[in-house]
């Protein structure tokens, strides 16, 4: 399993020293249902947390993790996926532990089975979507040095979890258009003229007008994004005539909904296309092109735009702050059917 992340205190505190004590292994897992996640409440051991505990002797680990999440959150494991491994080595305490993480959705929900003692202490499941979560979990300010490896354990899981889920370009493949994302970056024309030109297809489809946040264009020579789009592709040698688009969409689900629009009035046969679009903005994208178009098969090519990649997005808040975004969008525009395609 992939190593996520090693926690030590001199992470956390500054300080240097290790313990070398046998380690305690654990399952943990971000759990789904629907376009809901699930979240474990507890103000005496800690406020938010990603359900999971202790493997027992002799347990495997995914035998492990059924058990936790049916004892925690009541739920029986559809499917599993790894999500990567975590060690903490806690020297204040002269304690280890590796923790492996996985992405569970939901099979059947039913009702936690707490300890007693976590049942006295107001223990309690909670759900709630992906940007919420998010949110409870940053937010925690630790009060105990337990706590300070709780909250950097998940948080860490969850920024892997982010990283998989809004970041998703794969090898361009032979397709019968190329849909190119409304914005203002050459490097989308340019990488849609260059799949053009290694013969991935033969027709791109671009837009727009101009973001709605915006009065206009923000290059003063264009008027739209459209306009914008087409000089770069010729300028990069693609025929005009291989070019089609629209002039109206502001955002990008009215890219979508429009494109097909175009698609429709030129009689335009798709059964496979590639999306160009900026990384991080790769998600949304796939689910309202899907949204749309419902009977083909894309494939997204992305470039890193804004300097913003899935290396270091989460380095700058301005990073942090665009993919923090493109999460908030994916549940206001695509819906719970969508959103649960992650």
């Amino acid at each position: 399993m992939k190593l996520i992340a090693e926690i030590t205190d001199k992470e956390i505190f500054g300080k240097e020293g290790l313990s070398f004590a046998e380690p305690r292994y654990t399952a943990r897992a971000i759990v789904k249902n629907g376009d809901l996640y699930a979240v474990i409440h507890s103000e005496k051991f800690h406020p938010y947390s990603l359900p999971g505990g202790g493997v027992d002797d002799g347990e495997d680990i995914i035998t492990a993790l059924k058990r936790e999440i049916l004892e925690e959150t009541g739920c029986t494991c559809g499917s599993i996926a790894e999500l990567g491994m975590i060690k903490e080595n806690r020297a204040q305490a002269d304690y280890t532990q590796i923790s492996y993480y996985y992405v569970v959705e939901a099979d059947s929900v039913g009702v936690p089975h707490f300890t007693e003692e976590e049942t006295n202490s107001g223990t309690e499941l909670q759900w709630h979507r992906l940007s919420e979560m998010i949110k409870l979990i940053n937010d925690i300010h630790p009060k105990t040095y337990q706590q300070q490896y709780l909250k950097a354990r998940d948080v860490a899981a969850l920024k892997e979890y982010i990283t998989n889920y809004i970041f998703m370009g794969a090898q361009p493949c032979d397709a019968d258009a190329i849909f190119v994302v409304g914005g203002s970056l050459p490097e989308a024309a340019e990488l849609a003229a260059e799949l053009y030109h290694n013969g991935y297809s033969d027709k791109i489809i671009i837009g727009g007008k101009f973001s709605v946040k915006r009065d206009c264009f923000p290059l003063p020579e264009f008027e739209m994004e459209y306009d914008f789009y087409k000089d770069v592709l010729i300028k990069n040698g693609v025929n005009e005539n291989d070019i089609y688009g629209e002039n109206r969409s502001g955002y990008t689900k009215q890219n979508a909904e429009y494109a097909k629009r175009v698609v429709d009035e030129n009689n335009l046969s798709i059964r496979k296309a590639l999306i160009v679009c900026k990384s991080f903005h790769a998600k949304r994208c796939l689910l309202l092109y899907q949204m749309y178009f419902p009977n083909v098969d894309f494939t997204v090519v992305t470039f890193d735009g804004f300097d913003i990649s899935k290396n270091n997005w989460y380095q700058t808040e301005y990073g942090r702050e665009r993919v923090m975004g493109e999460i908030k969008r994916i549940e206001e525009q695509t819906g719970e059917h969508y959103a649960n395609l992650g």
